[in-house]
């Protein structure tokens, strides 16, 4: 019975020591030197704006119905 508290209290003194060391040790410095910066990509075109416009359950018509230009679809049939 002796034998098996000593080795209870082995393998939790190990268990401890192994948690410490890993929170302790940095992890290996080559993992952040293998990090590499990307480049970012250049545009082809000058945009310069980007407008979202979303609400729920409103049309087309009932945001741009009376803007110039915006006539929609003509070729879809009336409900």
């Amino acid at each position: 019975m002796r034998h098996f508290k000593q080795w209870n209290i082995f393998l939790i003194l190990l268990y401890v020591i192994g948690i410490v060391a890993w929170r302790v040790l940095p992890t290996f410095p080559s993992h952040s030197a293998q990090a590499q910066t990307h480049r970012h990509g250049t545009s082809t075109t000058l945009i310069t704006h980007a407008v979202i416009i979303m609400m729920e359950n409103h049309t087309f018509d009932n945001y741009f119905g009376r803007f110039p230009g915006a006539n929609g679809r003509n070729d879809l049939p009336l409900a």
